[in-house]
């Protein structure tokens, strides 16, 4: 049997008059190649997190994403819904807010419907930034304010896109 041992793993250190016990090789054997496996785990695992820290310093940095971001939101934007229109008095306006800068609008009443005559005006239609639409400059029916769309309520023979009680569907580009 050994009569030293190792400080680290604990192996076997035999000295001349000691007699060789198989065991004792064994377990040295074994405590040897649990400590080469552990390096090895330890090896594969700073590897993986190099391989890893790699992959993460090649991708874009927060500035670069947020700069992306922005880029895209200024794109064509887009926003439907719907409104009820709260004119009673001729020229009642309301403003239905975008939340961007409007480019063009669509406007129509929920049956679709645009049963023109010269005493019922307009019910429906496309407004263009700088081009609102209308019968006569007189009578603006809906134009685009910056980020918003601006419906009026008109004489009847003019038309409407902001009467008392009717739901409107609108389409908004920006």
């Amino acid at each position: 049997m050994a009569s030293n041992y190792t400080t680290n793993y604990g192996l076997c250190q035999w000295e001349p008059g000691d007699s060789f016990v198989r065991s004792e090789f064994n377990q040295d054997n074994a405590k040897i190649d649990a400590a080469l496996k552990d390096l090895e785990d330890t090896k594969a695992e700073q590897a993986a997190l190099s391989s890893l820290s790699a992959t993460v310093s090649g991708k874009a940095s927060q500035s670069s994403v947020n700069s992306l971001s922005t880029a895209v939101n200024q794109k064509c934007r887009m926003k439907a819904g719907t409104y009820t229109g709260s004119g009673s008095a001729t020229g009642d306006s309301q403003t239905i807010s975008m939340g961007f800068p409007v480019k063009a609008a669509l406007v129509e009443t929920t049956d679709g419907q645009r049963p023109y005559s010269s005493s019922r005006g307009i019910t429906g239609g496309l407004i263009l930034e700088g081009a609102p639409l209308g019968r006569n400059a007189d009578y603006p029916l809906g134009k685009i304010s910056g980020s918003s769309l601006v419906v009026y309520k008109q004489p009847e023979s003019q038309g409407s896109l902001n009467s008392t009680n009717t739901t409107y569907y609108y389409v908004a580009f920006g």
